[in-house]
């Protein structure tokens, strides 16, 4: 299962970075690079997923898809508090 962690934060990496440099190209506010980030980073796809897990890894998988998916957002949510601060 460890796989499966290494492979959503690597993936939340990459969005992230997508997101960051999207926005430097763009040259958008920091209101709009935080409103891309959150776009980009977190998906709402995790229903979607579920049938997918459930046929790929089993039942032994399945249990765990609520963790997972909990950690990846709350982890996600903090790099973008902390990366994006608000401005003064």
């Amino acid at each position: 299962m460890l796989h499966i962690f290494a492979f959503s934060l690597i993936m939340t990496a990459v969005l992230w970075l997508l997101a960051v440099v999207a926005a430097k190209w763009m040259h958008l506010s920091e209101g709009s690079k935080r409103a891309l980030t959150l776009t980009l980073v977190f998906s709402n796809a995790n229903n979607y997923g579920l049938p997918v897990l459930l046929l790929a890894f089993g039942q032994s998988g399945f249990h765990l898809a609520p963790f997972m998916s909990s950690v990846r957002l709350f982890s996600s949510m903090f790099l973008v508090a902390t990366l994006h601060p608000v401005p003064k």
